[in-house]
């Protein structure tokens, strides 16, 4: 039994085993300090606490039971020798094994929360793509933790307090969904939601969870967590893949052939619907029964064993996609599939294939139709009168006719089987042979005409690609050519005629009126170049009213209803300036009733028809001149005649005002269309043609500008006034008399009465000898009442006729011309 003092000291031991327990939470190190303290206590030699089954070799050992007596290992005393365990000591031991165990326990438990909430912080904090989110009992977000966040974008801030239907769609919201699934948590315990939400900046997500109800101990609502994965990527390759599968499910039911996925036991597990009735549940290969009535061969016809089928081969992982033709015989029927297959693969593992069929029963009944087509035209190209010959895709000659063999004068005996090039190394002309290369490397049909160095002619040459090679046609054209030749001579000759007739527009249109031909005499007379008119319609030829009232279109008419059609108006130029055509459209005749065209010809008559105008103006003028020349003539032979004194009188008078009359006539004649007598000439040839010198001061004077233009109408009635003063003038006064003095002068007002340019003239004779006062003046009466009336009644002049004591003075003022003439 121990001593009191022992007990104390082993209580005491117990006492601070609780203090350091208090302080301290490493199991490991509490563990060391009790063994020490029991060590100490029991003046052991050796104190260990081993986790385990006991081992009662050589020490004592007690058991250590965690709460509910669950085993936890042994307390582990060596004994020292030099003193015998007692029963106080086994009770001391087991003392301290029921204290360990609770101690033991809750440091377990410690360390397993520990290691739970650490754990869970981590799987919480690192799970991105999973959105944990806790509501109250009315759905309003009271936890949110990092992963919501990276899914839905809201902060925990931003998103605390708020209602969790922010996390769903519109659509959703407006069917309730939210309340639904809260009322379906709270009904069962949880809720799927497994559908789209929306995150913070508008964008969807897909979200795969569920909504579970929290309550109370005592059953009511506490709340509701949300937990859901962000499946979006997932969820957008899946509909890919479906759309794809879709697509390719809606392809392979539309192609017209059969197309089929089967197993490595041959078994179909996919068919389309035009795969259904060509064949069975598997592939022939593999399939005993029905194989039995499928006979396979390859395209040169020969037969292909079993094992050889597409099936077979792509199931032993050979991608071929050679064609087999299958014939199923069966009954009096027979069908043929055209069959190929490739293995689907799974790394390096065939997993099945995929076989392709189409029904070729209808091509294999038109190639024996074609087999018998081609006997009948070989007997055709054996008839035809052009030269035939086919080539092989290695340029051997496989087939030649009779007329090929007369041209080139050698047997087909000879020349089957060989190379065309080596046949004839030298008789093919360049351009020939790369027609043939052109047709093989294109597949085009390839026409040309070429010299022939076989029978030195032209050749017609047509090459036709066929399946196997090349068929070719030629003839000989020589005398076509020599006939294309000679009309192509006509038609330059016919061109060059048309490009020298400059001021005929000759012109072809199509049937609509558009342009087609355009030679260089129609660019000359409207102007446009053949670039620009060819392809315009022939109305940009017209003018613009006669296009307004749909002439054009009229004469087209007309020309295709009648045959012809006048064409005789005024056209317009490029430039815009107009030219008068005489000409016509006839239409351009064919097999058929419509016209292929028109032909338009057109002489540009413009300076003729602008000779024509100005001549019925020069005769119109001729015919009002003569008329107004004939009344001068009456009047003056009336005035002479009741003024003259005797016949004799009145001849020379008469005589004298004809002649001034003729020279006022003499030079309106030579005057062109716009030109006018001036003045100073009028003055000058009436004066000259009294003998009067225009030089010298002593006689005569002029003064006055030059080149003042008359108006038509008043040159002969002012010629009349001015040839009476200068027969008075000579006969009577300053030019008769030797003392005499002619002073004649003019001035040219050019804003005068009316805005209009005046003429003032001033007839001043000096150093005559009047008639004594009430004696009749000499020859003054015609002459100054054609001054005094007529000038200003016919040409509204304004007049002056006075005998002054030294002679006459007259002064004239008429309206003239606006222009000057030069010089």
């Amino acid at each position: 039994m121990a001593e009191p003092a022992h007990t104390l000291e082993r209580q005491q031991a117990l006492v601070d085993f609780g203090d350091f327990v208090l302080d301290c939470d490493d199991l490991p190190i509490i563990l060391e300090e009790a063994s020490r303290l029991i060590a100490g206590a029991l003046r052991a030699a050796t104190v260990t606490i081993v986790k385990g089954e006991a081992d009662t070799t050589g020490s004592v050992e007690v058991p250590i039971l965690l709460p509910g007596r669950r085993p936890y290992g042994v307390l582990r005393v060596e004994p020292d020798a030099a003193r015998p365990f007692d029963p106080a000591d086994m009770q001391f031991l087991r003392l301290w094994a029921i204290a360990l165990g609770p101690v033991i326990d809750r440091l377990n438990k410690a360390r397993a929360l520990e290691r739970a909430t650490t754990l869970n912080r981590l799987i919480v904090e690192n799970a991105q793509d999973y959105a944990l989110v806790f509501t109250d009992a009315d759905g309003r977000i009271d936890g949110w933790l990092p992963g919501a966040q990276a899914v839905f974008g809201w902060t925990e801030a931003e998103a605390i307090g708020q209602p969790d239907a922010m996390l769903f769609t519109p659509e959703d919201r407006a069917a309730g969904v939210p309340q639904w699934e809260m009322g379906v948590a709270r009904r069962d315990g949880r809720a799927p939601d497994t559908r789209w939400h929306c995150r913070k900046d508008g964008s969807r997500v897909f979200i795969n969870g569920q909504t579970t109800a929290l309550r109370h101990d005592d059953g009511s609502i506490a709340g509701f967590m949300k937990i859901g994965q962000d499946v979006t990527a997932r969820k957008r390759v899946d509909a890919a893949l479906q759309e794809s599968e879709l697509r390719l499910a809606s392809i392979l039911d539309q192609v017209p052939i059969g197309v089929g996925l089967f197993d490595t036991d041959g078994r179909f597990t996919l068919k389309n619907p035009q795969l259904q009735h060509l064949i069975g549940d598997r592939i022939p290969s593999c399939d005993p029964v029905e194989g039995q009535h499928w006979q396979a061969f390859d395209a040169q016809g020969d037969a292909v064993p079993e094992q050889n089928y597409p099936g077979a081969s792509a199931l032993r992982g050979e991608r071929t996609t050679v064609p087999i033709d299958f014939r199923h015989v069966e009954g009096d029927s027979e069908r043929w599939l055209r069959v190929t297959a490739v293995p689907m693969m799974a790394g390096d593992t065939v997993t099945g294939g995929v076989a392709v069929l189409q029904d070729v029963t209808q091509e294999r009944s038109a190639q024996i139709a074609l087999q018998i087509l081609a006997a009948r035209n070989r007997e055709i190209l054996e008839s035809i009168s052009d030269a035939f010959y086919a080539v092989d895709a290695q340029w051997r000659l496989t087939y030649i006719n009779r007329k090929a063999e007369e041209i080139w004068g050698r047997s087909r005996r000879d020349l089957l089987g060989r190379n065309l090039w080596e046949a004839f190394p030298a008789t093919f002309e360049p351009q020939a042979h790369d027609a043939h290369l052109r047709a093989a490397e294109t597949r085009k049909v390839v026409r040309m005409e070429t010299g022939s160095a076989i029978r030195g002619h032209w050749i017609d040459l047509t090459i036709y690609p066929a399946a196997d090679g090349l068929s070719v046609y030629f003839r000989d054209i020589s005398e076509r050519k020599t006939a294309e030749d000679r009309l192509r001579e006509s038609e330059e000759r016919h061109r060059a005629i048309l490009d020298s007739v400059l001021d005929y527009a000759i012109f072809t249109t199509d049937g609509e009126g558009r342009i087609e031909t355009w030679p260089r005499g129609a660019e000359a007379v409207f102007g446009w170049s053949a670039a620009e008119a060819v392809g315009r319609h022939a109305a940009i030829t017209f003018v613009p009213e006669d296009r307004d009232a749909g002439v054009p279109d009229a004469e087209l008419a007309e020309a295709r209803d009648t045959g012809f059609a006048a064409n005789v108006r005024w056209h317009r130029r490029k430039d815009g300036r107009r030219v008068f055509i005489e000409g016509s459209t006839r239409p351009l005749r064919g097999d058929g009733a419509e016209p292929l065209g028109y032909l338009k010809v057109g002489q540009d008559v413009t300076q003729r028809r602008q000779w024509e105008g100005r001549q019925t103006v020069l005769v119109a003028e001729l015919q009002h001149r003569t008329r107004n020349l004939i009344a001068v003539v009456r009047s003056m032979a009336d005035k002479t005649m009741r003024r003259a004194a005797d016949l004799g009188d009145f001849r020379e008078k008469f005589r004298d005002r004809l002649e001034a009359l003729a020279r006022v006539q003499g030079l309106l004649s030579r005057l062109d269309e716009h030109d006018r007598v001036t003045f100073d000439e009028l003055v000058r040839t009436e004066l000259t043609a009294l003998g009067v010198p225009d030089a010298g001061p002593e006689r005569v004077v002029l003064d006055g500008p030059a080149g003042i233009r008359l108006r038509s109408g008043t040159v002969q009635t002012l010629a009349m006034a001015l040839h009476e003063l200068a027969t008075n003038a000579a006969k009577y006064g300053a030019l008769h008399q030797p003392e005499g003095q002619l002073v004649l002068s003019w001035r040219f007002e050019a804003n005068g009465e009316g805005d209009r340019p005046w003429l003032h003239i001033d007839w001043r004779e000096h150093g005559v000898v009047m008639p004594d006062p009430g004696t009749a003046p000499h020859g003054s009466g015609q002459g100054r009442e054609l001054i005094e009336r007529a000038l200003p009644y016919q040409l509204k002049a304004r007049t002056s006729y006075a005998l002054e004591e030294d002679g006459v003075h007259c002064t004239i003022s008429i309206a003239v011309s606006a222009t000057v003439a030069d010089g």
